[in-house]
C-alpha cells in the first residue's frame, strides 16, 4: 500500500486511513494537510530508500533471530528455569544467561544470589553512620545485564 503511496496513486483519505488507530480522531486534519501537499519526485525516492533499509534491518534482525535460537537449542532447560522466576520472559532468559554464564552452581562464580546482584550492581550501597545517610549510589557494573534486571515488561 505504501508502494502505491510512493507512485501518488492513492487519494488523500486513503493515505489518511493508514493511520495508527491512535490518530483516528485527526483523519479529518490528515486528509486536509495532505490535500494540499505535493510529494516531489526527489521525497518519493528518500522514501523508497528508507523504506530498502528498513526491510534490509528486518531481514537482518531475522537472520540473527535464528542464529540466536539455534546457539539456545543446547541450553532450553537453563531457559525454561530462569523463565520461571517472576517477570523474566524468553529473550530476558537468554539475555541473562549470556551475561553470567551457564554455571550456577555453588562452586561457580557466583555462589550465592548476593554475589550476582552485586556483579549486576543492580543493589545500591548503604552508606549510613551515625545517623548521618552518605550516598546509597550504584556502582556501573554490566550495562546489559543491568539494563536487562531493571527493564518495564
Amino acid at each position: 500500500m505504501l508502494e502505491a503511496l510512493l507512485e501518488n496513486k492513492q487519494s488523500p483519505s486513503e493515505i489518511a486511513e493508514l493511520s495508527h488507530w491512535s490518530l483516528a480522531p485527526k483523519i479529518p486534519q490528515i486528509i486536509e494537510a495532505l490535500e494540499g501537499h505535493r510529494m516531489s519526485d526527489h521525497h518519493r525516492l528518500l522514501i523508497r530508500q528508507s523504506l530498502r533499509h528498513m526491510r534490509y534491518i528486518e531481514e537482518m534482525i531475522e537472520e540473527l533471530d535464528k542464529e540466536i535460537a539455534m546457539r539456545l537449542k543446547p541450553y532450553q532447560q537453563q531457559l525454561k528455569l530462569a523463565c520461571t522466576v517472576p517477570g523474566i520472559q524468553p529473550n530476558s532468559a537468554a539475555s541473562i544467561l549470556a551475561e553470567t554464564g551457564m554455571d550456577m552452581s555453588p562452586e561457580g562464580p557466583f555462589p550465592e544470589c548476593h554475589h550476582l546482584a552485586s556483579w549486576a550492581t543492580v543493589c545500591p550501597g548503604n552508606n549510613e553512620s551515625a545517623g548521618k545517610r552518605r550516598s546509597g549510589r550504584t556502582r556501573q557494573g554490566n550495562r546489559w545485564l543491568r539494563a536487562t534486571l531493571t527493564q518495564r515488561s
